[in-house]
């Protein structure tokens, strides 16, 4: 059995048949072809940290996760629009972290993201990771035994009040959903 795309095949139709199909068949078949393959998501990709700042996500997707949460100062804004390396990873981490906790539906075609902003555990993910204890009290539950992504630690800077509020407490929830499930 050999599986050919499209345009594979109905190219053969010269070679295997001794047949021939006018140029703007194969225009067609090609331009169609191309329209269904862009459709077809890559459903096995799984967006990390290091994959994210180089991956644009689906239009529209960083804006429904960021109105799912209510996020709505400038800043966090130009984050979602920037295509910086940080403002992808920001993007990313808030589509992944909206639907993990049920803020969103994922949609059909959404490729999973494993990037978490924060980790409760007695050691760090990575030593470039934060200690909670960075944080003021009040500022972060489970300080002593959670570790903060530096780049998240640098969006907290970066952002009003009411905003870091709002991804403090996605961010703990988080962590507290990966553990309880063993990630």
């Amino acid at each position: 059995m050999r599986i050919e795309t499209p345009p594979a095949f109905f190219g053969g139709v010269r070679e295997f048949l001794d047949a021939e199909l006018a140029a703007d068949t194969y225009a067609e078949i090609e331009r169609v072809s191309e329209a269904f393959e862009a459709k077809v998501p890559d459903t096995s990709l799984v967006v990390t940290e290091e994959a994210a700042a180089h991956l644009d996500p689906p239009e529209g997707l960083a804006l429904a996760a960021l109105n799912s949460v209510g996020l709505v100062s400038p800043a966090v804004h130009a984050a979602l629009e920037s295509a910086s390396p940080l403002g992808r990873l920001i993007q990313w981490w808030l589509i992944g972290v909206t639907a993990q906790l049920g803020r969103r539906a994922a949609e059909e075609t959404e490729p999973s993201v494993a990037i978490t902003a924060a980790a409760r555990s007695s050691e760090p993910p990575s030593e470039d990771w934060v200690s909670g204890t960075a944080l003021s009290p009040g500022e972060w539950l489970h300080r002593d035994s959670s570790w903060i992504a530096p780049w998240f630690m640098a969006l907290m800077e970066s952002i009003p009040q009411a905003d870091r509020t709002v991804l403090r407490r996605l961010a703990a929830q988080q962590a507290e959903s990966n553990r309880r499930s063993g990630d």
